[in-house]
């Protein structure tokens, strides 16, 4: 079940910020560590726990509970720009992602 939802929310995050699956799960440059938070918070909202999750992105899930914290500390500063418009055009409807 959590791998369905996953995969559904990493191919969303992957379009969003023109990315691979593979640089998805890699990729260590800013802001990708960003998006790979952003799909584990969804996933939390969503009700899986953080194991399952890190089981999933391939992360532990202390990383992932620290990466959301901070990604949450930021989404609003206008010091990460990028992170704040990736977040935003992800929440968006799936129409307007495609736009």
């Amino acid at each position: 079940m959590i791998k369905g939802e996953y995969e559904k929310l990493r191919d969303k995050m992957c379009k969003v910020i023109d990315i691979t699956e593979y640089e998805f799960l890699h990729a260590q440059h800013h802001p990708i560590p960003y998006a790979r938070a952003i799909v584990a918070e969804e996933l939390y909202k969503m009700g899986f726990v953080w194991e399952a999750i890190g089981r999933c992105i391939g992360k532990s899930h202390s990383t992932l509970i620290v990466m959301c914290r901070k990604m949450n500390e930021i989404k609003g500063s206008k010091q990460y720009p990028q992170v704040v418009m990736m977040y935003n055009k992800f929440h968006k409807s799936e129409e307007d992602v495609r736009d």
